[in-house]
């Protein structure tokens, strides 16, 4: 039992160093015209990335299983609340059923659209490979940041980005 635990140990350890050295990169890059798709909504209707331009998007990948995904929910509806008259968007992509997504939109109401991916169909499009992941995409349709991890998409560097992207 002992040394299964210390296998484990350094298993653990050797990942969290391999992911530090080399972090999870996408097939997408900044400065890149955002890969179009289509997804389903809540409504079961068809929604294509393409058919936003015009705005600023906030695309994000999570999941309901993924506890930073969810940690960052509150502050992107405030952001969304604050910008979307002045052409902000988000759009949630996630893996799970829509009765996961609705039964945690019911602990943490938003009011963004969510676009189902099942399939993985936009996330291996997009090179997915931790959540939460979220591209910025300008009015163009051009990448302006990626962001991997959760964060707090209220504070000053985010909102810096958002109102000179809206401009």
């Amino acid at each position: 039992m002992r040394r299964f635990l210390i296998t484990v140990g350094i298993l653990s350890l050797g990942t969290f160093l391999v992911l530090r050295l080399y972090p999870p990169s996408t097939t997408v890059q900044i400065g890149e015209k955002a890969p179009g798709f289509t997804l389903s909504d809540d409504a079961d209707e068809p929604v294509a990335l393409d058919s936003f331009l015009g705005k600023v998007v906030l695309l994000n990948f999570w999941a309901t299983s993924c506890p930073p995904c969810l940690a960052e929910m509150p502050s992107f509806e405030k952001l969304y609340q604050r910008f979307k008259e002045e052409g902000l968007l988000i759009l949630a992509v996630n893996e799970d059923s829509k009765e996961n997504v609705r039964f945690f939109k019911r602990q943490v109401p938003f009011t963004f659209p969510v676009l189902y991916d099942v399939d993985h169909v936009a996330i291996d499009h997009y090179g997915i490979t931790v959540l939460p992941q979220t591209f910025i995409i300008g009015r163009d349709g051009v990448v302006l940041k990626i962001i991997s991890g959760t964060a707090d998409w209220t504070g000053p560097y985010f909102l810096n980005i958002i109102t000179e992207a809206l401009k």
